[in-house]
């Protein structure tokens, strides 16, 4: 009997929505067997399952005002989502779209068809479920506190995918270098463009206090990453762009550094070059009688 009046179901709801899968189909099927054998009506709020359990875990709170047969707070595990959207669908259309326009709001993305909802249900709520044993904040969070919120990318522990309503993100990356390498690097520039080392007298000079502390805020300063959701206009999909805008580069440093060495010894600059140009001059002269 069961049997035959799931093929009825099945039949019945195949007519009605041409589009869906067999499995979308045997969903709602069963959905509607569920309803009949217990007695409740269509337009009943509370959903068939209960409190759902998973190897003594409970899973992740729903929401939305959604309650099990008890009237408590509703929680489903991950992969669940997908054919509890399905039995929502038709057994509370309104709990339904509500869900499905707060997703809407919060990611930009219009799903389908429940099991489509369902499935970025699943995968946010994994996401919460991974961040709940680490995160205390995550802990009292719903699926629908994470939505409502606009926090589906950002999320307590940082996790939960990409939100319409993100905020760009900010980053730093600071480089490693220590007072040795610093007076390595200026020490390096030095004898390339002065012709001679750094000595004691000259780490004493301000102009070389200066120079390191104008190197150290460089570094200080690092990269900074910017990361922001940008809809791209062929495809109308929110993609994450991330720009790097470097304040400490090895090439800034060093443009720094010859620059101050060339203004604090003007005149060892000038041996320099007088030297270079007499090399040049020498290696020229001698290569013009070889030829």
């Amino acid at each position: 009997m069961a049997d035959q009046k799931l093929s009825d179901y099945k039949k019945l709801y195949r007519q009605k929505y041409p589009n869906l899968t067999d499995k979308q189909i045997t969903d709602l099927a069963k959905a509607a067997l569920a309803k009949d054998s217990q007695n409740t009506s269509a337009n009943d709020s509370a959903p068939t399952f209960g409190e759902t359990l998973s190897s003594g875990t409970r899973g992740i709170r729903v929401g939305f005002g959604l309650t099990d047969k008890d009237g408590n707070d509703l929680y489903i595990v991950p992969t669940m989502f997908p054919s509890f959207m399905t039995t929502l669908s038709v057994k509370n259309p309104k709990a339904y779209r509500t869900i499905l326009t707060n997703v809407y709001k919060a990611t930009g993305t219009k799903y389908k068809d429940p099991d489509s909802l369902g499935a970025w249900l699943e995968a946010t709520g994994r996401n919460l479920q991974v961040s709940q044993r680490q995160d205390a904040t995550a802990a009292s969070l719903s699926i629908e506190s994470l939505v409502d919120a606009g926090i589906v990318n950002r999320g307590a522990a940082g996790i939960f995918g990409t939100g319409k309503k993100a905020e760009p993100d900010l980053s730093r990356s600071i480089y490693q270098y220590s007072p040795e390498q610093i007076d390595a690097d200026i020490d390096e520039v030095a004898q390339k463009v002065l012709g001679r080392k750094i000595v004691d007298a000259d780490k004493q000079a301000e102009w070389y206090q200066d120079l390191t502390n104008g190197l150290n805020k460089m570094i200080s300063k690092g990269a900074v990453t910017t990361t922001k959701l940008v809809r791209n206009k062929k495809t109308g999909k929110l993609e994450q762009i991330t720009t790097q805008a470097p304040k400490f580069t090895t090439e800034k440093a060093t443009a720094a550094i010859e620059s101050a060495v060339t203004a604090a010894d003007p005149v060892s600059l000038e041996r320099k070059k007088n030297l270079d140009f007499e090399k040049w001059f020498l290696a020229n002269m001698r290569g013009g009688t070889n030829g």
